[in-house]
C-alpha cells in the first residue's frame, strides 16, 4: 500500500479510535495529525491541505507503537 487519500469521516474515525486507545483528547491527536502525523491501526495518518492521507507504517510497528531503536525509521514508525 502506498500513500492513499482517505475521506474526512474515515480520518476522524481513526483519530477517535486512537484517542480512545490512548485515553487522550481527540483535539490533541487531531493536532498531532496536522503537525506531522499519527500512527493508527490502519497506517500512518497525515493531513495536507484539505485532505487526509494514509501511508504504510514501518515493519517495526507493533500495536500502533514503533520500536524506538529501529534503524529503518529511527523510532518514528514512518515507512
Amino acid at each position: 500500500m502506498s500513500r492513499q487519500q482517505v475521506n474526512h469521516r474515515e480520518a476522524t474515525g481513526l483519530i477517535r479510535a486512537r484517542a480512545r486507545a490512548l485515553q487522550h483528547p481527540v483535539s490533541t491527536l487531531r493536532a498531532q495529525v496536522q503537525e506531522g502525523g499519527l500512527i493508527t491501526a490502519s497506517g500512518y495518518l497525515t493531513h495536507c491541505g484539505a485532505s487526509y492521507y494514509l501511508s504504510p507504517t514501518c515493519r517495526c510497528v507493533r500495536r500502533c507503537t514503533p520500536d524506538l531503536n529501529c534503524r529503518n525509521c529511527r523510532g518514528t514508525g514512518q515507512a
